[in-house]
């Protein structure tokens, strides 16, 4: 029983000092980012502006406060390296890639690059494919056909665009498009399943091709009752 408190005490101990450990490099991680120069896209930098910064990328969804204070530090303040969102996506390698052998197309492998930038950006990714967002809707529609992979690399490549604008224009703040986006891009009338009762083809066949009513045909007696000459019962002309 003493050695079992022992152990237990220990484990106590051991558990307390990495708590003061994180809490100490969470209090120094925060001082830098808050001394991090804010990128801008002329090449310049405004230092002391990486609080805010970190306040704008946290408002995307699935981006927390540790990887909204890891892009700046990864990217770094100049972002004229990257003069356009696909500049930054392939860089990250977010981008689908296309592998032709054989006169035939097919999809590759994206590419390792930046493990801090692809790790962080793949976890932001899991977590806004959970939300009730433009990025969660998104994640929905491109499983169904692309599979669980591609969709979150469809995800992060959606991100990471969003963080390009964030970055180059610091005066615009994130909105979200919603996760009826795309509901309003397609015709109602031509979305599967949901074919209003007039659009459906109809059953009937086309007038060319329509059989004659049964009311109009003469009935036996009718028809007999037609003179001779009418019938063309005659088997040869007087």
């Amino acid at each position: 029983m003493t050695n079992a408190l022992v152990v237990g005490r220990t484990l106590l101990d051991n558990i307390d000092f990495l708590g003061d450990q994180i809490d100490a490099l969470t209090l120094r991680t925060t001082k830098a980012v808050e001394e991090l120069p804010c990128p801008d896209p002329n090449g310049a930098s405004q230092p002391g502006a990486g609080a805010d910064l970190v306040a704008k990328l946290v408002t995307i969804p699935g981006v927390g406060v540790r990887t909204a204070q890891m892009l700046p530090a990864e990217l770094g303040p100049d972002m004229t390296v990257f003069p356009t969102a696909d500049h930054l996506v392939s860089w990250a390698k977010f981008a689908p890639r296309t592998v032709r052998s054989g006169g035939k197309n097919t999809s590759g492998p994206t590419g390792k690059g930046n493990p801090w930038i692809k790790g962080a950006i793949g976890e932001a990714a899991l977590s806004a494919s959970r939300s009730n967002t433009f990025l969660g809707a998104r994640y929905k529609r491109i499983v169904k056909r692309r599979g669980r992979k591609r969709a979150l690399v469809a995800v992060g490549h959606s991100l990471l665009v969003v963080i390009w604008h964030l970055l180059n224009e610091p005066g615009t703040p994130y909105t979200d498009l919603g996760s009826d986006y795309h509901q309003h891009l397609v015709d109602p009338t031509r979305r599967t399943g949901t074919w209003s009762a007039s659009s459906r083809p109809s059953a009937t066949t086309s007038p060319s091709h329509r059989q004659p009513d049964q009311q109009l045909r003469p009935t036996p007696g009718q028809r007999w009752a037609q003179p001779a000459s009418a019938r063309g019962d005659f088997p040869f002309r007087p």
